[in-house]
C-alpha cells in the first residue's frame, strides 16, 4: 500500500480542526446526543393523587426514584394512562416542572406528553416542555382535527417548537397513514 504522506494530517492540524468545528451550529447536536441516549423502555408513570383528590407531586417524584432503582430507561408522562384528559392545565405543568427536576442528572430520558385538543393549546404545553429540556415530547393527534391536514399542521406546528425527538402516539385510524409518511422524514 502506497501512503501519500502529503495528504496525511499532523495531530495538530487535527486537534486545530476539532475545535474550529466546535463553534459550528450542529456542535450543539453532537454534544447533546452524547449526554442521554433514547433506547430501551420508556414507561409511561401513572399519576398519583391525595386523598383529597389533588395530584400528589410527592408521590409522582418517588415513581421517578423507583424507574431509576429499577434500572428503566426513560419516563414518560403524561398520557391517556396517566389520565392526562383529567389534569388541569396547571396540574400538567406543574407535573413537568416535577419530573425534570426529578430526573435531573439521572441517566433515564425524559419524554413529556404535550398533547392537546388543538395546535393552540399543544404548542403553550410544548413551550413550557421545551424550556424544561426534556430528552423528547409525546404527542395524541389533536381531538379537534377532522382531516390529515390538520394532524399534519399540529405535528409541523410542534416540529417548529422543538428539535428534540418527537413521538406520534395514535391509537388507530387514519392517522396510522400520516405516522407513516412521518416516520421516513424529519418533519411533517
Amino acid at each position: 500500500m502506497v501512503v501519500n504522506i502529503d495528504s496525511l494530517l499532523t495531530r495538530r492540524q487535527l486537534l486545530a480542526g476539532m475545535a474550529a468545528t466546535s463553534s459550528l451550529p450542529f456542535g450543539s447536536l453532537l454534544a447533546a446526543s452524547a449526554s442521554k441516549k433514547m433506547h430501551g423502555a420508556l414507561m409511561i408513570l401513572s399519576t398519583p393523587y391525595t386523598e383529597s383528590g389533588d395530584v400528589d407531586y410527592e408521590d409522582l417524584t418517588k415513581e421517578v426514584a423507583f424507574c431509576d432503582q429499577c434500572g428503566v430507561q426513560g419516563i414518560v408522562w403524561p398520557q391517556n394512562s396517566s389520565e392526562q384528559r383529567y389534569l388541569t392545565k396547571a396540574e400538567r405543568i406543574r407535573g413537568f416542572e416535577v419530573l425534570a427536576e426529578a430526573n435531573r442528572g439521572r441517566s433515564m430520558s425524559l419524554t413529556l406528553g404535550v398533547q392537546a385538543d388543538d395546535t393552540a393549546g399543544m404548542l403553550e404545553y410544548a413551550r413550557v416542555a421545551e424550556s424544561l429540556e426534556p430528552d423528547g415530547m409525546i404527542a395524541i393527534p389533536p381531538t379537534s382535527a377532522d382531516s390529515l391536514a390538520q394532524i399534519r399542521a399540529y405535528y409541523a406546528a410542534l416540529c417548529e417548537i422543538t428539535s428534540r425527538p418527537i413521538f406520534v402516539q395514535t391509537s388507530g385510524g387514519p392517522e396510522i397513514e400520516l405516522t407513516n409518511r412521518l416516520s421516513r422524514s424529519t418533519c411533517p
